[in-house]
């Protein structure tokens, strides 16, 4: 059953100077982003509340009536990123392109809705549009804009994402099921958020390895156990055969079927606040084999593909306060590191690191800016290897997000980044390194 609501195809309409505007703007938006960061923020308001130009949200409440509703136990939120990103040296061509996300969002709490207690409904839908330079760049295997491969890659969609109800049997135990977004695992503080807040590239925001076997959008149940503030384990029952785009009521679980558990703990070291989170995955889908003959790939040869029954990942990740105020723990200084293994075939990632710093309000009278430094590495599948020209990629990020107002933040972002493979399809070679250059405005309406 189809739940697109709408679908069209792109023509990306390029121009000669195209990266030549871009650069401009970038450096435009740069003096200001440096303009803003000199001026001192004051303390967040209550939700919604606030003057123009100092609310959490931008709309406000509404006249009363979203702080009502929040009583109520009723929160809407809607927020858009917008990202142009342009390729300063190597990959195929230099070009720019933009790409743009809303996000809506309904989050319903039973009890505080005079309903019953412990229940909590998520409605979320997604809207994409604009284009990627995963293709200009090379970086096809995994996209440099995070972003922009939600909801769906490379077509503007709007489609539901989330349709999930939470309901808490006790104060530790939870159930759930429905419509669930997978991207909601491998939590880390400093790396995390699909590229709409902190990093854009898709190596430094998840762990990559886990995308074979979890649909982005997918129905689900399962469980949580909470141990202790800010400490979970999660054991979840996914349908591994599922896209953003329908259901999958009606063939739930025929297509493959995923157990995954993953749990994440706050542990603290000499009072500093962090996380360790250990995860795994298998999944009974029958996918397309890395050993076969490359012209199946592509195309080219009208055989029956190999294919292999079971898929297997485990990940791990850290994120580490090492400074922070003592007014405040959420300001400070940190350390995080991601690690991903799977087996190879038919996974096409045999494995994945990354690792970093970052941090939040680290210039005086600036508490609501965050900046990141990451450095990843993802291994190929050996016998991918075997059959087409590929090999590692790696690469480096830096960004600086600066809050122009609570509402609304700017982001600069750099990019160094190797491609898995140097030449395409037909051989023509791909410059290597790619070197990006990126402007991201988020605004929370």
């Amino acid at each position: 059953m189809e739940i697109r609501i709408r679908s069209h195809s792109r023509v990306p309409g390029r121009s000669s100077n195209s990266f030549t505007s871009a650069r401009r703007l970038a450096g435009v938006l740069l003096v200001v982003t440096l303009a803003c960061s000199l001026r001192a923020q004051d303390p967040l308001p209550p939700p919604y509340g606030g003057e123009l130009l100092g609310r959490t949200a931008l709309t406000g409440d509404w006249g009363g009536v979203r702080d009502g509703l929040a009583e109520k136990g009723i929160k809407l939120t809607l927020n858009m990123t917008q990202t142009i990103q342009g390729i300063a040296s190597g990959g195929r061509r230099h070009d720019t392109d933009y790409y743009a996300s809303l996000d809506y969002q309904l989050d319903l709490d039973t009890d505080a809705a005079g309903l019953w207690p412990g229940g909590f409904l998520k409605f979320r839908a997604e809207t994409g549009f604009g284009d990627n330079l995963s293709g200009d760049s090379g970086l096809e295997l995994v996209s440099a804009n995070a972003d922009s491969n939600f909801p769906v890659a490379n077509v503007d969609h709007t489609v539901i994402t989330d349709l999930q109800y939470t309901q808490f049997l006790s104060d530790n135990v939870a159930v759930f099921f429905g419509r669930l977004n997978t991207t909601g695992g491998d939590m880390n503080a400093f790396a995390h958020g699909l590229g709409r807040t902190q990093f854009l590239n898709t190596n430094l925001t998840t762990n990559v390895t886990t995308f074979q076997i979890f649909p982005y959008v997918t129905t689900a149940v399962g469980a949580r156990f909470f141990f202790g503030p800010d400490s979970v384990l999660s054991l979840t029952v996914l349908d591994s055969d599922s896209s953003p785009t329908r259901t999958g009521h009606d063939t739930m679980f025929t297509g493959g079927t995923t157990f995954s558990a993953e749990t994440r703990l706050a542990v603290s070291f000499g009072d500093l606040p962090g996380h360790q989170l250990f995860g795994g995955a298998w999944s009974s889908k029958e996918y397309l084999s890395t050993e076969q003959d490359p012209r199946i790939l592509f195309g080219g040869l009208e055989v029956d593909p190999v294919t292999k029954e079971g898929s297997w990942v485990a990940y791990y990740n850290f994120d580490q306060f090492v400074l922070v105020e003592e007014e405040d723990a959420t300001q400070g200084v940190g350390i995080f590191g991601r690690l991903g293994i799977s087996d190879g075939n038919p996974n096409p990632i045999e494995w994945t690191l990354n690792v970093g710093i970052g941090g939040k309000g680290v210039i005086p009278g600036r508490d609501q800016d965050t900046f990141g430094l990451g450095y990843f590495h993802g291994e190929v599948s050996g016998t991918l290897q075997d059959q087409l020209p590929l090999d590692a990629s790696y690469g480096f990020e830096a960004f600086y997000n600066a809050a122009l107002t609570p509402s609304a933040h700017l982001t600069v972002d750099f990019q160094v980044v190797e491609p898995a493979s140097t030449s395409d399809r037909g051989g023509e070679p791909i410059s290597s390194p790619v070197w990006l250059l990126g402007v991201r405005l988020h605004v929370d309406f």
